[in-house]
């Protein structure tokens, strides 16, 4: 790729989901021939300590000073700071041509800065894949969109294993800040809890064989917090916080969620991926089509 502004470029990142997809490019050389400064914060600076990149560029906290530095600028777009939207405004008051990555297929409009007339205040929005595409176009008619190469996905399937037959089952929890219930009782519970019932529910009604049920809590779950599942009479259920993601999927046969991006990780390494989000619950977020809906099919197909 050599359609990059030239001189210096600015990577501005705090949340991770973005940062993953920027700094894979950098180890995989993608900006081999640029000059680069970073900018990052929060769980980005860590991914790129992880990453050995904070040995290799220069890191500064003060995105003002960044701006006064480069010629160009590529930001994350997360939405835990304003960090990011702040140095894009900055970098568009300086007329530098700013780039910015959409992780995710949902919230794009929230995570960006706007022109009077409604535009997105931005010189190019950066995705990759075709999903992810068809989603900003629809958000922003017009734009300027560009599909880079997955590269943080591509590392993580290259570390997943062929397909177990195990029978083993993960369940990718994620906290869902709604509650959610069982129409027939009317009581309600936390979304992921309702979600992990109702898993249970759909397995029952098909008889499927499954081996363990392993839950890999959320990042930001706090200890415990699903212990009392293990406690399942009518299935094995545990609780593995150890594992990588990809060590966790590649042990696993079968791989459930709600709508987290590891879904999409393990659709791509080969795994079924369903989705347990239950009736009363919204539509799945993931475009993905090979991802099955419990609501509208069987687990096992």
């Amino acid at each position: 790729m050599t359609d990059f502004p030239a001189g210096r470029c600015g990577i501005v990142a705090h949340d991770a989901g973005a940062a993953n997809q920027i700094l894979h490019w950098i180890t995989a050389g993608d900006f081999s021939d640029i000059d680069i400064i970073l900018s990052l914060h929060g769980p980005a600076k860590k991914i790129a300590d992880r990453l050995g990149l904070l040995n290799q560029f220069e890191n500064i906290d003060d995105t003002e000073a960044l701006a006064q530095r480069v010629d160009w600028i590529i930001s994350g777009t997360g939405w835990a700071t304003e960090i990011e939207k702040n140095v894009m405004y900055l970098a568009r008051q300086r007329a530098i041509p700013v780039f910015a990555v959409l992780d995710h297929w949902v919230n794009y409009r929230p995570r960006l800065n706007y022109q009077a007339d409604g535009q997105a205040d931005i010189d190019e929005l950066w995705v990759v894949d075709n999903e992810a595409q068809a989603v900003a176009a629809s958000e922003f008619p017009g734009a300027c969109i560009r599909i880079m190469p997955g590269r943080y996905l591509e590392d993580q399937v290259a570390e997943i294993s062929s397909v177990t037959e195990s029978g083993t089952v993960l369940f990718l929890m994620e906290p869902v800040r709604e509650q959610w219930g069982d129409m027939q009782s009317g009581s309600l519970n936390p979304g992921e809890f309702s979600a992990f019932e109702f898993f249970l529910s759909a397995l029952k009604k098909t008889g499927a064989n499954v081996g363990n049920i392993v839950i890999r809590p959320h990042p930001s779950d706090p200890p415990g917090k699903y212990d009392a599942l293990t406690e399942c009479v009518e299935f094995r259920v545990s609780v593995n916080t150890e594992d990588s993601l990809s060590h966790a999927i590649s042990e696993a046969t079968y791989v459930v969620g709600l709508n987290s991006y590891a879904m999409v990780v393990a659709l791509a390494a080969g795994r079924k991926v369903y989705c347990a989000l239950p009736p009363i619950a919204p539509a799945c977020v993931l475009p993905h089509t090979g991802i099955i809906d419990l609501r509208n099919e069987s687990f096992g197909v």
